[in-house]
């Protein structure tokens, strides 16, 4: 399901399809956009934006519970998809800052630019620690 170009190989040469895992994402109350990064890394990396009523929350609060949807994801994912970090991103995306398109869109190639080296520095220290990441960015 989705354009097989948002399809991605992670590093142990296994494909992840991310609109599934981005729409389960979706369904946490706290997230507005999400993007799902993991093009030869060893663990794939969620980045989202939040909505506006849960940037205006205590960090801890949003931190629980993205923390706990990514862990009920992960719980039905293979291996090779599952989530090891989260950077929540404090700058909403919008088609000014290029990150969407004309009709709305998430330019997953814009995300990949702005946070494929943070990702997947991220995604390394997750698949060394064998924990659950969240960086605020």
């Amino acid at each position: 399901t989705g354009r097989v170009k948002d399809y991605f190989k992670t590093i142990q040469g296994k494909f992840v399809a991310p609109p599934p895992i981005e729409g389960e994402f979706a369904k946490n109350p706290h997230a507005e956009q999400q993007c799902l990064l993991g093009r030869g890394f060893s663990k794939t990396v969620m980045i989202a934006v939040l909505t506006e009523e849960a940037q205006s929350r205590a960090d801890e609060e949003i931190q629980s519970s993205v923390l706990e949807t990514i862990r009920e994801i992960n719980e039905t994912l293979e291996k090779h998809a599952r989530i090891g970090a989260v950077i929540i991103s404090r700058e909403p995306w919008s088609i000014e800052n290029e990150v969407l398109t004309p009709t709305l869109k998430i330019r997953r190639d814009k995300v990949e630019e702005r946070f494929a080296e943070k990702a997947e520095e991220l995604a390394r220290t997750a698949a060394e620690q064998g924990e659950l990441l969240l960086h605020w960015h």
